[in-house]
């Protein structure tokens, strides 16, 4: 098979299909995990885990913006924006405050 025709076979728009549903499926989880910290944290009326549901709800706002904004990019051709190194280190610290907070509601 020549070059040419393995570019033609090719679907251009399924990787970005797929990005775009990565991006939603984590938007989804992050909501659905945030509920259901909230709910704990009030139920138990431990308000640290509240105050950590809100901040993962507030991830979740942002992870459902960015994807958004990328699936744009991505359908439209562009190259998707990178992101800053504060930006990578303030999700990551969400990521980590999310795990920690979903322990301790385990052990609490």
């Amino acid at each position: 098979m020549s070059a040419g025709k393995a570019a033609a076979v090719r679907d251009e728009g399924l990787q970005a299909e797929r990005t775009s549903l990565a991006w939603s499926r984590t938007a989804l989880a992050l909501t659905v995990n945030a509920a259901l910290m909230f709910r704990a944290g009030a139920v138990d009326g431990h308000w640290s885990i509240v105050v950590l549901a809100i901040m993962l709800a507030l991830a979740a706002a942002a992870t459902a913006v960015i994807g958004l904004l990328r699936k744009k990019a991505l359908f439209s051709g562009e190259h998707p924006p990178g992101h800053d190194a504060a930006t990578i280190a303030l999700v990551t610290l969400f990521a980590f405050a999310a795990c920690a907070t979903g322990v301790l509601s385990i052990l609490l």
